[in-house]
């Protein structure tokens, strides 16, 4: 069993991506492990004992990248809550490789290498943040689509959006989804049945959009924020 790091996580990521190769990517964390355990968190979610059963399902789903916390050594010295959200999501899904939930922040960081191409050709972004993102995206990528999810309970909405995706899925190379635990439970319902991307991409949505006042977001302020959003669009505008 193997976790990567950030980097090596990209490098995986861009080095698949490269060859051609599909890309099922969700990503798991501490607001995951406190639902699968019926823990409220910082989620807006009430039905616990549905979404926890949902996602300890969804981890196990076969022919997806995990993503989940990559720890540092004080993390394993003192066995923290960081560890213990790492040693549970390991034994709950049990697969071979996982990646480092923060490669889409490290990417979007540096040199934007991977992302600006899983927003390129024909996309459907499914987000809380989708009006928000179509008034962003429209004039930078006009072949993105979007469909909006409810901030609080998303999982009461589970069927409904899984139908949704399910009628239009064949038509997009690409499926992002910026939308909390619930894109981690449509990404394990999809992965079997379809042959587009599906890319869980996590609040670096919100630092793309500019919108980071939405959600704690430390590592923004460790960056020139407009200068990566401006490099990001560039970046997809010559795909």
């Amino acid at each position: 069993m193997k976790i990567m790091s950030r980097e090596e996580t990209l490098d995986y990521l861009k080095s698949e991506h490269t060859k051609g190769n599909r890309l099922v990517i969700p990503r798991y964390n501490d607001g995951e492990y406190l639902l699968m355990n019926k823990m409220k968190g910082h989620v807006a979610q009430t039905e616990l004992d549905l979404i926890s059963l949902l996602l300890k399902n969804a981890i196990r789903k076969p022919d997806q990248l995990v993503c989940i916390n990559y720890l540092k050594p004080h993390n394993i010295q003192k066995k923290d809550v960081w560890y213990k959200t790492q040693q549970y999501l390991i034994e709950e899904s049990k697969h071979p490789l996982y990646g480092c939930g923060n490669w889409s922040n490290y990417d979007f960081c540096n040199n934007n290498e991977l992302l600006p191409k899983l927003f390129s050709g024909k996309t459907l972004l499914i987000a809380g943040l989708a009006v928000e993102a179509e008034a962003f995206f429209k004039k930078i990528q006009p072949d993105m689509d979007f469909i909006l999810t409810p901030s609080k309970n998303a999982v009461t909405y589970h069927i409904p959006l899984l139908d949704n995706i399910e009628e239009r899925c064949n038509d997009y190379e690409n499926i992002l989804f910026a939308c909390g635990p619930i894109g981690k439970v449509l990404i394990a319902d999809l992965a079997n049945n379809y042959k587009c991307n599906l890319i869980d991409l996590g609040a670096v949505l919100n630092a793309i959009l500019n919108m980071t006042d939405k959600w704690p977001m430390s590592w923004v302020k460790e960056i020139d924020l407009q200068k990566q959003v401006n490099g990001f669009c560039e970046k997809l505008e010559r795909k």
